[in-house]
């Protein structure tokens, strides 16, 4: 699995955010795409809101699924580029396991449900990651 940093100019069109208003539409400061065997598989980054805060996003594609084992150890290994930030915030669907299960993984604490949030009106949940002496999100 290779690593690069994210390129919207070649990496969007391989994922639904990519598209105008999309999540990967804007410009990103701390961005990276996962290729496996040449082929985007994964993109994710983080947009600042504030100093010290962001809003981290990813997007994958249908091969991801595939390649589950590379992408967490590649995603272990970026675990360092949370601690830019004293906190760091992400949405998923609720009805999104493998997400919330991945969130956990990589330290996100659950904070809270957002029923009739999404783009279509679903259910999000929000998890927060806390820089170590940052008091619980909850």
């Amino acid at each position: 699995m290779e690593c690069r940093p994210y390129d919207p100019s070649t990496d969007a069109a391989f994922f639904p955010g990519g598209q105008p208003g999309g999540p990967l539409w804007y410009p990103q400061v701390v961005a990276w795409t996962l290729l496996m065997q040449g082929v985007p598989v994964l993109a994710f980054g983080f947009r600042p809101l504030w100093e010290g805060v962001a809003f981290g996003w990813m997007e994958t594609t249908a091969d991801a699924q595939c390649y589950k084992m590379a992408i967490a150890r590649q995603l272990d290994r970026m675990r360092p580029v949370l601690h830019q930030f004293r906190r760091v915030e992400t949405l998923v669907y609720a009805d999104n396991l493998p997400a919330q299960r991945l969130n956990e993984w990589l330290g996100f604490q659950f904070c809270c449900r957002k029923v009739h949030y999404g783009p279509q009106g679903e259910t999000m949940l929000e998890y927060v990651w806390l820089k170590e002496g940052v008091a619980d999100a909850r």
